[in-house]
């Protein structure tokens, strides 16, 4: 039957139909008219099937693994229709920002050589090429190709589809890797990038023409959630499923860094500290030997900047400021507050170190918790499976918790978690009442948390966001480990949450000036640019508790009336400073007695 298949072989289907009503007409079966009629009928075949409007796998796999877990060997043959939380754009977009992001990094650590290559006598005979260029496999949007001519000015390639393109020196050129901290000059002759029968990688570019790049070592991830109910809106769990199928955004535990410190600074502010609290920024030396095994934290710069207010301190990431924190706290209150984002306490190590992000941490889990400073201070529980149907059927359908907004905070204005945690998942047989979202920190501790991040995007470390997009209503932290190994970047507005993690598999540093801002960022920005595409700004609930003041930048007091250069700062309305600043230019009587001595 495949012979006559009409898609498959349709000059053969025509002759087959003709076949068969000339033997209808000429046993009488039919009438001359009807004869020409279906002779002259056009071919209608067309090929059916499930059309794929996105290809997410590492999502795939999530569902798959989901709907086994809950139905067994029946999910795959019990006629299920998923409806996920996945928005569509979203998706794309996200795995698009992350390849992009890893490619660039490739690129600035320079040209690795090529990594296989094919037999002089395989290139020589059309036949034996062309099977082996079929065996060859695509890699994200990469398409790998084999060289067939290398001179100085030119590489020639022949891709997997069989298309012969000629590289010249702008789609060519490199810098070679010498390692993780160093690239070599810019090769000047092709020959040095590649030789005859090496298989190489091509990047279409938007004008059609094609660019010589690599297949990443650097992996990432990239999740983004709703803020206000935990709703997965786009995942990417790696530069490529079928390269790699281990999803970084949901399985990597990696130590966040930096990116860590705001839960640290809300549990600091739970403790009565104000984004105006000065805090020394100088070195201090944990341990009691004063020997080379004590811990000397230091800044990433290396420099230290003594007294400094909280929200400069968060702003520009200063190490030392949040080791002191924890230090005052104490890490079992500090570790007692961070639980409350959803965190694993056995992740987290019990010392001052948790000040700095050493514990780990999924992705996944570090964008929840940011959730919880966008939508003011209650915790979600992400879900991606919306609704679950057999012929039209509603068998299952998640009914995710809401923020109580308007009549919740007063009840959550303490510093205690006001309800235990909702599961945002609900057979179609339960209760159709509201439920909602467990509120665990103070509404007023989000917001100020929110602030303070707002700064880490327009003057701190993240201060590309604001350069780049313009809006003022997002926050968010950078987050770099010991030595550049993992980089991290998470923000937000009211309605999404974003975290993009950037690193090795096996642990390998990412190199020098590697940082949260230069290897995160950017696929962030690249990603919340068309994420947010046409949408307003939006602000943060600011809650009736939360008063503003102006302040003197150098000692964080009320500024005196006549301070010209006063700032303001937020502040919890019990916490709002007792001291006022001197007039600028006269010294109070403890600045006149430490000049006595």
């Amino acid at each position: 039957p495949s012979t006559y298949n009409p898609i498959a072989n349709p000059q053969k289907a025509l002759e087959r139909r003709a076949y068969v009503l000339g033997r209808m007409l000429k046993l009488e079966m039919i009438s001359s008219a009807e004869y020409e009629t279906a002779m002259a009928a056009p071919v209608t075949a067309a090929a059916h099937g499930i059309r794929v409007e996105l290809k997410a796998p590492y999502f795939a796999e999530m569902v798959r693994a989901y709907m086994v877990d809950r139905y067994g060997d029946d999910a795959y043959s019990g006629g299920f229709d998923v409806y996920t939380t996945i928005r569509l754009t979203m998706q794309q977009e996200a795995q698009a920002s992350l390849r992009r992001g890893l490619l660039d990094y490739d690129r600035r650590h320079g040209w690795r050589g090529a990594k296989a290559s094919i037999a002089a006598d395989v290139l020589d005979d059309a036949e034996a090429l062309a099977t082996e260029l079929k065996q060859l496999s695509r890699i994200g949007e990469l398409t790998p190709a084999v060289v067939l001519e290398a001179n100085r000015d030119i590489l020639r390639v022949i891709s997997k589809d069989g298309l012969a393109t000629t590289l010249t020196r702008p789609h060519w050129q490199w810098k070679p890797y010498r390692n993780q901290d160093y690239v070599g000059p810019q090769i000047e002759n092709a020959e040095k990038i590649a030789q005859r029968g090496d298989v190489v990688h091509l990047l279409e570019q938007a004008e059609g023409q094609q660019q010589l790049v690599q297949v990443p070592e650097v992996e990432g991830a990239l999740v983004a959630l709703e803020s206000n109910t935990g709703a997965v809106l786009a995942v990417a769990g790696g530069f490529d499923f079928y390269k790699s199928k281990f999803n970084r955004a949901t399985q990597a535990k990696r130590q966040p860094g930096s990116s860590f410190k705001p839960f640290v600074y809300a549990a600091a502010l739970s403790g009565g500290y104000t984004p105006a609290t000065i805090v020394n920024d100088t070195p201090v030396v944990f341990g009691e030997t004063l020997s080379s095994q004590d811990w000397r934290p230091e800044n990433y710069s290396g420099k230290f900047f003594g007294p400094t207010r909280l929200r400069d301190a968060l702003t520009y990431s200063r190490n030392m400021v949040s080791v002191k924190l924890v230090d005052s706290l104490g890490f079992k209150k500090t570790l007692d507050y961070i639980e409350r984002f959803g965190f694993v306490r056995e992740d987290h190590p019990s010392d001052l170190t948790v000040a700095l992000g050493s514990g780990v941490s999924t992705p996944f889990e570090i964008a929840r918790g940011y959730a919880t400073f966008a939508n003011g201070g209650f915790l979600v529980t992400p879900y991606f499976v919306d609704e679950i149907r057999v012929t039209d059927e509603v068998v299952f359908k998640t009914s995710p918790p809401q923020p109580c907004v308007k009549n919740c905070y007063q009840a959550g204005s303490q510093d205690t978690p006001v309800a235990e945690t909702i599961s945002a998942e609900t057979e179609i047989s339960d209760s159709e009442s509201v439920q909602f979202l467990p509120q665990v920190i103070p509404a007023d501790i989000a917001y100020q948390v929110s602030s303070m991040l707002q700064s880490v995007t327009r003057l701190g470390t993240g201060r590309k966001v604001y350069r780049t997009l313009k809006r003022r209503d997002l926050a968010g932290k950078t987050g770099t480990t010991n030595k550049q190994r993992d980089a991290w970047f998470s923000g937000f507005n009211r309605d999404i949450v974003c975290t993009v993690w950037v690193g090795y598999d096996n642990q390998k540093l990412l190199g020098n000036r590697e940082t949260g801002a230069v290897a995160a960022l950017p696929i962030w920005i690249d990603f919340m640019q068309k994420a947010l595409a046409g949408t307003d700004e939006t602000t943060f609930y600011r809650p009736p508790q939360i008063i503003s003041a102006k302040i003197d930048k150098k000692t964080g007091a009320l500024a005196h009336p006549s301070d010209t250069n006063a700032i303001s700062e937020t502040f919890r309305k019990k916490y709002l400073p007792k001291k006022t600043a001197p007039v600028p230019g006269q010294k109070n009587k403890e600045e006149d007695l430490e000049e006595l001595f």
